[in-house]
């Protein structure tokens, strides 16, 4: 199930905030190697954890799964204050969309989880980014978490490359349409049918 905070009810659901600044953490400081400030409880907090910032969590029987951050760019932006070069080719456009930020899985999940939490999540946030009115969406990723996002059935308008810290890096857009959403049910469901046949009573019948 996935659920769209506000920043205070976010803050408010103390254990699920905490699972998923920890999770973050994993993530982007021990997977990665960002060089990001992290608390003394180990969790990964920002600027950006603050009030005008939305997050979308998938969780199930209060574990984070997967979740990602959504803030309008007019509240103030991560690429804004990250990549001034990038905003000075593209800020006029992407100050009037939203930004995705932080989109992470819990560590530990099996593969088929994984995709399954990232495809349900992808769900919603079309589905929220069209009833809120922030139907443009766009993120700095890696290619391959373009490349991932594309596979779930929502394919990217790639805005600009370049690079950071010797890696390869995008300026992506994605547009929350009904084709999008349909595009991601069909994705979902070929995917839950391929889990129900790897379980094991599937295949030992």
């Amino acid at each position: 199930m996935v659920t769209a905070f506000q920043y205070a009810d976010f803050t408010a659901r103390a254990d699920l905030a905490a699972s998923v600044h920890r999770d973050r953490a994993a993530q982007f400081v021990a997977r990665h190697g960002w060089p990001l400030v992290l608390t003394g409880e180990g969790r990964e907090v920002d600027s950006f954890d603050a009030p005008g910032t939305e997050y979308l969590v998938a969780a199930r029987a209060g574990r984070h799964l997967a979740s990602l951050r959504l803030r309008r760019a007019s509240a103030g932006s991560m690429a804004q204050a990250a990549f001034p070069d990038v905003w000075r080719r593209h800020g006029g456009g992407l100050s009037q969309m939203s930004e995705v930020t932080r989109l992470c899985s819990a560590p530990g999940l099996g593969a088929l989880d994984c995709r399954a939490a990232i495809a349900e999540l992808l769900i919603a946030l079309c589905r929220h980014g069209r009833q809120s009115g922030q139907e443009r969406l766009f993120g700095v990723v890696y290619p391959g978490v373009a490349r991932g996002i594309a596979r779930s059935g929502w394919h990217s308008e790639r805005l600009d490359s370049f690079e950071t810290d010797g890696r390869e890096t995008w300026l992506c857009r994605w547009d929350c349409t009904a084709a999008a959403d349909w595009a991601l049910q069909e994705s979902a469901a070929r995917l839950a049918e391929r889990a129900a046949m790897a379980r094991p009573d599937r295949r030992a019948a």
